[in-house]
């Protein structure tokens, strides 16, 4: 069950509510995204929390906490789509607690990054590559000079800032 205290920075986990179009365990509320206070926010399941953070200057963070496999991965693709319509400027995908990046995590960061070329003036990053369960598998599949990528949250926040 999500609990909702600022959407603004909103943690989600496990949810009994699903929507018939969204993947099973995942329910995403239908903010239109047209204001700071009315962020899309993706709710996880147990295998995989979402945390959804707007910051300053059109800048959105998406936390990913958990195994982005063949199960979570849907899931994570439906709240980048949510996150996307929301026109942020900056999209950065927090990818530090994740604990495991399977193929299909890893199709599913490539579907992200093709979704925000879509979209006129988004920019896709990756945080978090300074741990081995991320940095690994982008390495040996050649993906990691595919994206912006920055060691930390902190590192891309800085970048953007400056």
């Amino acid at each position: 069950m999500a609990t909702a205290r600022d959407p603004r920075n909103e943690r989600v986990g496990p949810s009994t509510a699903d929507s018939p179009t969204d993947p099973p365990g995942l329910a995403v509320s239908p903010g239109t995204g047209s204001s700071d206070d009315d962020l899309p926010v993706c709710v996880g399941t147990d295998l995989l929390g979402l945390v959804v953070q707007q910051r300053a200057n059109g800048v959105h963070v998406l936390a990913v906490d958990g195994e982005l496999d063949a199960i979570t991965a849907p899931l994570l693709g439906a709240c980048l789509r949510e996150q996307s319509a929301a026109n942020p400027v900056h999209l950065i995908l927090d990818l530090q607690a994740v604990r495991f990046l399977g193929s299909s995590g890893l199709n599913c960061l490539l579907e992200a990054r093709e979704l925000a070329r879509q979209v006129p003036g988004m920019h896709l990053h990756i945080a978090g590559v300074a741990t081995r369960a991320v940095a690994r598998p982008l390495e040996v599949t050649g993906l990691l000079e595919r994206f912006d990528t920055y060691p930390t949250l902190a590192d891309a926040l800085t970048a953007l800032a400056g």
